[in-house]
């Protein structure tokens, strides 16, 4: 859709400072998840970024650029810094409609759930977690540590960090 070019609109995602390669750059990530990988930004291009409502045209985007630094922004710049961000799916257009489209589609024909923080907060091999969620349960005294435990098939727990609430969420709810 042309106008999602002409008219770029940033979602909604997080925003933080970066160093790379002795540069000061801005990362931005999407906690929702359809835009799968970070992207890192220089500071220009972040300014620009702030302004991508919907409601601005490419030559408005030129004209806030110079104004702010003082110097022009040619087009094939901005309409590669939109193009990009499209390719990444952070801005609303319909390549992220797709995505999260798609997104859904396969979450509903999945018979499995993925593990949405493997790695990151618990362990990401099934046999290290199975012995760390162990751990919890008989270092809380609910379960016996030599107690078979096969039959357990899932846990449906509110968010809580394995690593600091996990002997915690045990002995409470066991």
């Amino acid at each position: 859709d042309r106008e999602m070019i002409d008219q770029p609109r940033i979602r909604p995602l997080e925003a933080f400072p970066i160093e790379h390669n002795g540069a000061r750059m801005i990362c931005l990530r999407d906690p929702s998840g359809a835009a799968p990988e970070p992207i890192a930004i220089g500071i220009g291009a972040y300014y620009l970024v702030t302004l991508f409502d919907g409601t601005r045209s490419l030559p408005d985007l030129q004209a806030a650029f110079a104004k702010q630094f003082g110097e022009s922004l040619a087009s094939d710049q901005l309409v590669e810094l939109v193009a990009a961000l499209d390719r990444g799916y952070f801005l609303e257009s319909p390549a992220y409609e797709g995505r999260v489209r798609q997104m859904r589609e396969d979450f509903a024909a999945s018979t499995e759930r993925p593990a949405a923080h493997a790695g990151l907060c618990y362990g990401s091999d099934a046999a290290s977690l199975r012995t760390e969620l162990g751990e919890y349960y008989t270092k809380a005294g609910a379960i016996e540590a030599d107690t078979d435990q096969s039959g357990l098939s899932g846990l449906i727990a509110p968010h809580i960090d394995p690593r600091r609430g996990g002997t915690a969420y045990a002995r409470a709810y066991t």
